[in-house]
């Protein structure tokens, strides 16, 4: 994880114990808003089909756990997803 604070204005009204509190309250807060992510080992796979094929394909893929990333379009739409290790079948 890597959280990043910019400072846009100088001044030193809060002193260095104020500047710590409001860096790392904001380093907190954006921990608590992420929530946890869970890591999962998945398979990369590639699904090729013709363009009467996607649109039942795309609303079957929504409603599962598996990341599309990246479509490519010649005379078929190939789809590059990852596939959760245990969801393979």
């Amino acid at each position: 994880v890597c959280v990043v604070v910019t400072r846009y204005f100088g001044g030193i009204k809060l002193g260095a114990g104020g500047l710590i509190r409001a860096y790392s309250g904001a380093v907190r807060d954006v921990i608590y808003d992420m929530g946890r992510v869970e890591l999962r080992e998945a398979i990369p796979v590639t699904v090729t089909l013709d363009y009467d094929q996607t649109g039942k394909f795309e609303y079957e893929l929504a409603s599962t756990t598996f990341l599309l990333r990246e479509q490519f379009y010649t005379d078929k739409v190939s789809y590059q997803i990852d596939v959760v290790k245990n969801e393979y079948d």
